[in-house]
């Protein structure tokens, strides 16, 4: 059996880096796109302040890994 109508909209994917954290550092269309996103992934990385920008009511799925033990200068 076949469904007529309308074909179903392809979805858009997004990339929005958190920088070095601070979320006044975020383009405004990269904070919008948080706020307004029906589904975010965070990394474990993304700090609470960028975190705080995504909406009350968006799925949100944490994934990847956190190196830890590694230290950087």
């Amino acid at each position: 059996m076949t469904t007529r109508g309308r074909k179903p909209r392809p979805g858009r994917i997004m990339f929005v880096g958190s920088g070095p954290g601070d979320p006044a550092l975020l383009t405004t269309r990269a904070a919008t796109v948080l706020a307004n996103a029906p589904l975010v992934f965070i990394d474990p990385d993304v700090p609470e302040p960028v975190l705080a920008l995504i909406g009350k009511d968006q799925l949100v799925i944490r994934n990847g890994k956190r190196i830890s033990g590694c230290r950087t200068r």
